[in-house]
This record gives structure tokens, C-alpha cells and sequence, in this order.
């Protein structure tokens, strides 16, 4: 008996859910890799995976080459590594023997791409004369180190509980359903303009705005950090370090822990379940440190 796509995808969808993000990020790797044999194997609708991978090789090649196509499409590399094992763990649950097929490269968590402070905001000032809702989404992520998608993006979750003043110029956030359901608080400090991202008024206007998706942030992102590079308000860089909405978390994180905020404070901030998560920022504390004492 040949399994087909529509078994995997049913075996897929009976272990995850409909709706889970794992299922989700399957169907996108199915989608696209079955198009792709579709063009180079008459066969498409039989699945073989060994014969599969062999179609898509002229297009996608190895796990690398997966990779990098993803890599393409605005995903980053931990997206990219997250959906090619997903990928893979569903035809293994297909009963398919995949062990051939060689394992994603795990990104290196010392060299995420970031952008320094002034060229985030750099980025921001140029969003916010195209797309000023998506500008707002995203200062939540370098300002007050949410996630973009699953945070920033709703702000029916968000509650302010401190409003930025001239004596007091922080604000303060309620994350009512962050990452895995978890609850915290989280400070936009004054190095991240608060008052001016953060007033009530412009604060009800977002709570009303129909928000992009997740796909249209991405490529509003990305032609906002081509057009600020060509500009001169942010530093050239190669296609594997371009940031993504993700990176102005990690803008949040670095800037502060380069200010001397204490790791323990900066993993409650960002809601991490290990503090070794945030060990991550600590290299970036000491390099700056020794271009200090450089200078």
C-alpha cells in the first residue's frame, strides 16, 4: 500500500490538531515540497519519500538548501529549522523512514541578528510614515520585548498598567496570555521612546485597527529594512543576518542588558522559561564592555 500526501496529512492533523502551530507549520512544508515534486515527478500523488527528496533536489537539494529557501521567505532560521523537523517528525509518524534525511542545522544562539537601538529606531521613524499600525505592532517588540506575532500583534491581551509621564517616563504592560498561555509584566523603559509610541490615544486607535497578518508584517519589515540600508540608517549586512520582527526582541534585550540590568529581571521581562535562554545576552554586555575599555 503507497501512502499518499492526504494520509500524512491526516496523520499530521489527528497527532497535532487543526489548529496547532506544528500542524500549521507542516502544511506549509507539504505544500510547498509537494509543489515542487509535482514539477520534477509525474508521480506526485504516491509518496516515496526517498524518491520525493530526489524530485525536489533540482529546486531544493538537501536540508541546507530547504533551509535557505525558507531563509528566503522572511523566515528565520530557527522558523526555518522549526518547520523542516516538523516536516519531518510528521512523516515519521506516517510510518515513513526518514532517517536518511539529515537533520536541520541548529542556528548558533550567540549570533542572532539584531539591530542596534538607533538603527531600530531608525527603522520605526521610516515605518511610521508608510505603515504606522505595523509600526506600532512592532515597538511593542524593540520597546517593550514582546513577541511580534503572538503578543504585539494582540493587543486585546495587553493591558497598560503604567502610562508614561514626563516624571515618569516608562510605561508598564500586563501580558495577559503570552507564550505558552504564561502570564507577566513588562516595562517599556525611556531609552525606547515610550511617550511617544505609548499615548492613550494613539494606544485606542491601535485596539481598533485591523491588523495585518503575520506574512504582511514580514514583507513590510523586509522592504523597510532595504529601503533604511540604502539610506544609510542601517548598517549593510548579508541576507543571513538580515533581522527579522523577531530580532527587535532581541534589540530589547541586548540594549538593556548592556545598560546593567540583571539577567534574572531581563528573563521576567521577556518571559523566558530557563534562564539560560537569556544567558544568550550576556556576550553582547561583554563586548560592548571591552570596546569601552578600548575606547
Amino acid at each position: 500500500m503507497t501512502t499518499t500526501y492526504r494520509d500524512v496529512k491526516g496523520t499530521a492533523k489527528d497527532y497535532w490538531g487543526e489548529e496547532s502551530v506544528m500542524f500549521g507549520r507542516f502544511l506549509l512544508c507539504l505544500g510547498l515540497l509537494s509543489k515542487r515534486a509535482a514539477e520534477g515527478h509525474p508521480q506526485a500523488g504516491r509518496f516515496n519519500p526517498e524518491e520525493f527528496k530526489l524530485s525536489c533536489r533540482p529546486v531544493l537539494g538537501d536540508a541546507v538548501e530547504l533551509l535557505a529557501h525558507f531563509r528566503a521567505g522572511d523566515y528565520s532560521r530557527k522558523t526555518a529549522q522549526d518547520y523542516y523537523n516538523a516536516f519531518k517528525r510528521a512523516l515519521t509518524l506516517s510510518g515513513l523512514n526518514v532517517s536518511t534525511w539529515p537533520d536541520a542545522p541548529k542556528p548558533s544562539r550567540t549570533e542572532r541578528p539584531y539591530l542596534e537601538a538607533y538603527e531600530a529606531g531608525n527603522v520605526l521613524g521610516y515605518l511610521e510614515t508608510q505603515h504606522p499600525t505595523i509600526a506600532m505592532c512592532l515597538w511593542l517588540s524593540m520597546g517593550a520585548g514582546l513577541r511580534p506575532y503572538q503578543e504585539a500583534r494582540r493587543p486585546s491581551t495587553l493591558q497598560i498598567v503604567h502610562w508614561p509621564t514626563k516624571n515618569e517616563p516608562w510605561a508598564t504592560i500586563n501580558v495577559r496570555d503570552g507564550k505558552g498561555g504564561h502570564q507577566r509584566q513588562t516595562v517599556a523603559p525611556k531609552w525606547s521612546w515610550p511617550g511617544f509610541w505609548l499615548t492613550k490615544k494613539r494606544w485606542a486607535e491601535y485596539l481598533k485597527a485591523d491588523l495585518p497578518s503575520a506574512r504582511t508584517i514580514r514583507r513590510v519589515w523586509k522592504a523597510a529594512i532595504e529601503a533604511c540600508i540604502e539610506k544609510g540608517l542601517v548598517r549593510e549586512m548579508h541576507l543571513d543576518d538580515m533581522p527579522t520582527p523577531h530580532s527587535l526582541r532581541h534589540t530589547y534585550a541586548t540594549h538593556n542588558r548592556s545598560l546593567g540590568m540583571e539577567r534574572e529581571t531581563l528573563q521576567q521581562l521577556l518571559g523566558h522559561a530557563s534562564i539560560g535562554t537569556t544567558q544568550v545576552y550576556d556576550h553582547h554586555k561583554a563586548k560592548e564592555a571591552e570596546i569601552g575599555a578600548l575606547g
